[in-house]
């Protein structure tokens, strides 16, 4: 990037001042913040994934404790709807387990 100092323009006319290198300054500083703004879109977008990932950790935490507070009311048709909302799957192959599941997202 070239800088021309404000100085080399004082008591000079308008055809004397180097319009190109002007106008090639101006075009690098609109793509240098054209490549900020994305940089800037993408970290925002990023962010905001990660708030509705906290956000679910967050209320699978809570009604984990509630759960953990009074699970022997919870009958079989409860415990199952809780399993299908987590998404959890069991694989089974004699002492092979493989279990997995997720947070569901809102």
């Amino acid at each position: 990037m070239v800088h021309v100092a404000p100085s080399l323009f004082r008591g000079t006319d308008e055809e004397q001042y180097p319009v190109d290198l002007i106008q090639r300054e101006l075009a690098q500083i609109e793509q240098e913040k054209a490549h900020l703004a994305a940089a800037l879109a993408q970290i925002e977008a990023q962010l905001a994934a990660w708030q509705v990932s906290i956000e679910g950790w967050d209320n699978l935490m809570t009604y984990c404790q509630d759960v953990a507070q009074n699970p022997e009311t919870f009958d079989h048709k409860e415990k199952r709807r809780i399993l299908e909302a987590l998404e959890v799957t069991v694989v089974a192959n004699g002492r092979d387990w493989r279990v997995s599941g997720s947070i569901p997202r809102k």
